[in-house]
């Protein structure tokens, strides 16, 4: 009732929540009209609900959400679809690792490996290829107790897959990274080094406004 009739988008989303956390598949045909929600939060909400309870009959329904206008909602769909394992989605998941690109392709490819145990290339075309051989009499395969891809020298792993970019502590295939910085009026207030301790650059000095150390600290990286 929550999910299906409550105003605030957040009070929906934790009700999508927590019908994937308690386990009860009777929650699924909720989940799925979640789908449909018209707020991002609760189709992303009910796409994890029903990757949490395995649920073989919400594959189908998350299918749309690979067409939803924000990517965060497609790739809680293709996490949901790897989860869940059904053959359904292999085709679709193919056709939008076709056109997609940085994260969602990657994680499109990690699901069409989670769901099909193949450890084809982030080339979609050869999946396709493979899908059209099989896909008649194909069934999915048990999950594999653990997969182990490890690199090989000049920049590709064991299937010839660029390696991902690193970043600090961040791993991904996106060419882009988002930096969000702080504007607010705390930023105008001056830096305070304690005495005696080593700043390691000239510039973070005692009365240096915090915006500005930003600014050169971003231009820098």
């Amino acid at each position: 009732a929550v999910l299906q009739k409550d105003r605030s988008e957040l009070v929906r989303a934790a009700a999508a929540e927590c019908m994937g956390l308690m386990g009860n598949t009777r929650g699924t045909p909720f989940l799925i009209e979640g789908l449909k929600d018209r707020t991002e939060r609760v189709a992303i909400a009910s796409a994890d609900g029903l990757g949490l309870l395995r649920a073989t009959a919400g594959a189908a329904a998350l299918v749309p959400l690979l067409e939803h206008r924000s990517w965060r909602a497609q790739v809680a769909a293709l996490s949901a679809m790897a989860k869940i394992r059904n053959k359904q989605t292999v085709g679709p998941i193919i056709d939008y690792m076709e056109v997609a690109a940085g994260r969602s392709q990657a994680d499109a490819h990690r699901a069409l490996k989670k769901i099909t145990t193949r450890s084809f290339s982030m080339n979609a075309a050869t999946w396709r290829e493979w899908w059209d051989r099989v896909k008649g009499e194909w069934e999915v395969p048990p999950p594999p107790k653990k997969v182990e891809v490890k690199a090989i020298p000049g920049g590709k792993d064991g299937y010839g897959r660029s390696k991902p970019t690193r970043y600090h502590r961040i791993t991904t295939y996106s060419k882009r990274i988002i930096f969000v910085i702080d504007i607010s009026n705390s930023m105008k207030t001056p830096i305070i080094v304690k005495e005696g301790k080593d700043s390691g650059r000239r510039r973070l000095a005692t009365g240096t406004a915090k915006i500005l150390l930003a600014r050169e600290e971003l231009k820098r990286t």
